[in-house]
């Protein structure tokens, strides 16, 4: 389906269905499924449709990162369940951002990455703060937060290393 639906049709429509995650339970499977046909759609769309997107699909990805973690600091009785899953995710967002960094110019590559990297090693006072939004004032839910980040960032990293 990706390879055959304009990327300038379809990457909308994916980007609307993955920004609902938050706010409704979607399964981790069905999240992967949307993330993998992004990659796909990044992959063999034209690049001028892709670089109208880059921003947003950059901005959407970094806030399905940014909504694990605080899943799990919101529900720390699930921590590693949603780790695995996690993980999972984390992948398929670094594939779906290694697939947009191949196809945008070495600029706007080098903007995502540093987002990507700006965004995982946030001041552990930005942490505190979104675990206090959040309702938990608690030093271990933020270190948690911390190391979740990281991993993400990393994971995710890894993924678009490997893309290139």
């Amino acid at each position: 389906m990706a390879r055959r639906v304009p990327s300038r049709a379809l990457l909308p429509a994916l980007l609307t269905a993955i920004a609902r995650s938050k706010s409704q339970t979607m399964a981790p499977v069905t999240l992967c499924g949307f993330l993998s046909a992004m990659s796909a759609a990044l992959e063999h769309g034209r690049r001028v449709e892709i670089n109208a997107l880059a921003q947003k699909v950059s901005d959407t990805m970094l806030q399905l990162l940014d909504n694990r973690w605080q899943a799990a600091v919101d529900s720390p009785a699930d921590r590693t369940k949603q780790s695995r899953e996690s993980t999972f995710i984390d992948r398929q967002v670094g594939e779906a951002l290694g697939a947009l960094v191949l196809r945008v110019s070495d600029d706007r590559a080098r903007a995502i990455v540093t987002q990507l990297l700006e965004w995982g090693n946030a001041p552990l006072d930005e942490l505190n703060e979104a675990c206090k939004k959040s309702g938990s004032s608690d030093k271990d839910q933020s270190l948690f937060a911390s190391i979740s980040r990281r991993t993400s960032m990393y994971t995710a990293l890894s993924a678009i290393m490997r893309a290139g």
